[in-house]
């Protein structure tokens, strides 16, 4: 092993937190693909979470423990997801523990933006805090060497606080695994077997959505079997899915990544109500885990509304595909399975693991960027 970056992390990595998933999984891909290890610098760590083998620093406001260890360091890596690093999403002590960083650690910093900033109506907190909210996106990207981004929608908003930032586009991969498959594996499930996953708060507005609009899916593929797979144990997700019946469910809460993944890949499509403002452009929804867990197993990804196709540059998915109280728009029985395997060929171009790994391993050495990166000079 050559090189070892260090991981700026919320939460410990492996506690069913989706960040902090990303980030074990990168690391993971990393050292075997690359040589590059991963030392993590934990906002909330309790002794004793997450895999054994990890390796935590603790992190303070004044980047003291991090930056002793500095000389091991060929790189930082910062997740940011704004209120995993304090409640109301303003961590105004972040810019000053970066820029220490930024003195202490030679290598480059590659700022993995998970979160921008919130948007809500005024009568909500988010609302008024959106400036600070802004202004510490805005103070982060410009320490930063290059800055990563799921989805279109977010590097615009990003190049509106900075002109001058260096961003690449990345979708989010699957947390679930990316098993093999074959054309003729996804048109032998059955059309009838749907899944939800993803998070406990994700899940229940999902469900709730679906619950809803069931009755509007066409016959040729309506769910007669529903997983629900991840999250927390919820008695109140349980007790909604026996309401569903007649049609079968299976509620999985807490589920590893391989038997979700095993399930997965049985089910034809997958339902996503992702977004609490209906105004929100679909193609943020590529930074959901669950939607990349979909597309990595051959699902059709089905929303409670329509919206504009969306993919990476000119690389579009097909679609979207949704149910809402007007109407439908779903590719029929016999087409689902060219459907899925259609979205699984755009996840292994787009957002696989092992995309984002290559990508991450050329950002933290200089002057090997991907092509994809917008440099300063060029952005829009």
């Amino acid at each position: 092993m050559t090189k070892t970056v260090l991981q700026l992390l919320p939460r410990t990595p492996g506690t069913f937190d989706g960040v902090g998933d990303y980030a074990l999984n990168l690391a993971q891909l990393l050292v075997t693909q690359y040589g590059i290890g991963s030392v993590f610098a934990i906002r909330e760590h309790t002794p004793g979470q997450g895999p054994a083998q990890l390796e935590v620093l603790p992190m303070d406001n004044n980047g003291i423990a991090a930056a002793e260890a500095a000389g091991k360091f060929a790189g930082v890596v910062l997740h940011y997801a704004n209120y995993g690093y304090q409640k109301r999403g303003v961590p105004t002590w972040l810019p000053r523990f970066i820029n220490g960083l930024r003195r202490a650690i030679p290598g480059r910093l590659v700022t993995v933006f998970h979160e921008l900033y919130a948007s809500g109506p005024p009568w909500g907190s988010a609302f008024w805090l959106r400036p600070l909210q802004k202004r510490i996106a805005t103070q982060i990207s410009a320490l930063s060497d290059c800055c990563m981004v799921s989805n279109e929608t977010t590097a615009e908003q990003l190049r509106a606080l900075n002109p001058a930032a260096a961003i690449t586009v990345q979708p989010v991969p699957s947390t679930y695994g990316e098993p093999v498959l074959t054309l003729q594996q996804i048109r032998q499930r059955d059309p009838h077997r749907w899944a939800l996953c993803g998070g406990t708060a994700l899940l229940e507005r999902s469900l709730r959505s679906f619950s809803q609009l069931i009755s509007k899916i066409p016959a040729d593929v309506r769910p007669r079997e529903l997983l629900l797979l991840g999250g927390r144990e919820s008695a109140s997700l349980r007790a909604a899915a026996k309401e569903l019946k007649p049609l079968r469910t299976t509620y999985l809460p807490e589920i590893s990544a391989a038997n979700a993944s095993e399930r997965l890949a049985t089910c034809s499509y997958g339902w996503i109500d992702y977004f609490d403002d209906e105004r929100v452009p679909l193609s943020l929804i590529l930074k959901s885990s669950s939607f990349a867990a979909y597309c990595a197993h051959g699902l059709v990804p089905v929303f409670p509304r329509g919206g504009s196709p969306f993919g990476v540059l000119e690389d579009l998915l097909p679609g979207p595909f949704y149910i809402d109280a007007r109407g439908s728009s779903l590719p029929q029985e016999q087409d689902a399975g060219k459907t899925g395997f259609e979205h699984l060929e755009w996840y292994h171009r787009r957002a696989a693991i092992h995309v984002l790994g290559r990508r991450l391993a050329s950002l933290v050495s200089p002057g090997k960027e991907p092509s994809e990166t917008v440099p300063a000079t060029e952005a829009k």
